[in-house]
């Protein structure tokens, strides 16, 4: 995380992008959690290194259109596939729970389960494996996407600049 705050705005905000593009087409990146590189690309703003507005349509963008590819793809591996591969992960309960919730809720389903925690992803593959339609995925999407780059990237823009003053200021000169 510190690296990305040593690049210039323009490349940082293209690594964090493919970052969150990546992850919302289900490749598991439990290491770079996307809220924490939302968070820094406010601080990456607040330090006047991108601007926010830049910096939440471009992330908007990479994690809809990896949302996209990911409900695609999973809409045609099927249920069968999926399931196989979410329980040698370890997470077939989870998608049987967001499956139910899709079927039950439709956009709103999609809406609500990928701002809960942990789901977001997940969300993504139980939609296209529960062969919902990309209209009412998408209806769900959109309003999510824009929740979390904006939550997340304000933040990062209001609070974590004095946050990393303070933990360096706590660690003194080195």
């Amino acid at each position: 995380m510190n690296n990305l705050m040593h690049m210039s705005g323009i490349v940082a905000t293209l690594l964090v992008c493919a970052i969150l593009f990546a992850e919302e087409c289900g490749v598991p990146l439990p290491f770079l959690p996307g809220d924490l590189l939302l968070c820094a690309g406010g601080i990456l703003a607040a330090e006047g290194h991108v601007h926010i507005t830049v910096f939440i349509v471009a992330t908007t963008v990479a994690m809809s259109a990896g949302a996209l590819i990911g409900h695609g793809w999973s809409r045609q591996l099927g249920r069968p596939v999926l399931m196989r591969l979410a329980g040698r992960l370890g997470h077939a309960d989870r998608v049987k729970r967001l499956l139910v919730r899709l079927r039950d809720r439709g956009w709103v389903g999609v809406l609500v389960c990928r701002l809960m925690p942990g789901m977001r992803v997940y969300t993504n593959l139980a939609a296209g494996i529960a062969a919902m339609s990309r209209r009412t995925f998408v209806a769900g999407l959109i309003p999510s996407v824009l929740a979390w780059t904006i939550g997340f990237s304000l933040l990062g823009l209001l609070f974590g600049r004095p946050a990393t003053h303070a933990i360096h200021a706590m660690q003194g000169p080195i």
